[in-house]
């Protein structure tokens, strides 16, 4: 078993993937990996703009939507969501 990475990398990962993003704006996997980050902290804000972005850019990215679920659990926003699976796949959200 792995462990898990020390936080000064995850504050590097991030500073890298934010360097990315200042570049090219639609860098699906920079997003992808911010918002893994900040899920995974709890920035909840800002896990869905990075997620509800990996949507935009590329829809059948089914991890961001999985996570993007994750992150709307319990609000007004999971209803709209899982809605918006259902016309981009033909079948619910898990």
């Amino acid at each position: 078993m792995r462990a898990a990475p020390a936080p000064g990398r995850l504050g590097s990962a991030r500073t890298s993937c934010e360097r990315v993003l200042a570049f090219r704006e639609d860098a699906v996997q920079a997003h992808l990996l911010l918002g893994v980050l900040a899920t995974n902290t709890r920035a909840h804000a800002r896990a869905r703009k990075h997620l509800e972005r990996v949507i935009a850019l590329e829809p059948s990215r089914t991890e961001a939507w999985h996570l993007l679920a994750r992150e709307y659990r319990g609000t007004r926003q999971l209803k709209p969501l899982q809605a918006r699976y259902r016309e981009q796949f033909a079948r619910d959200l898990p």
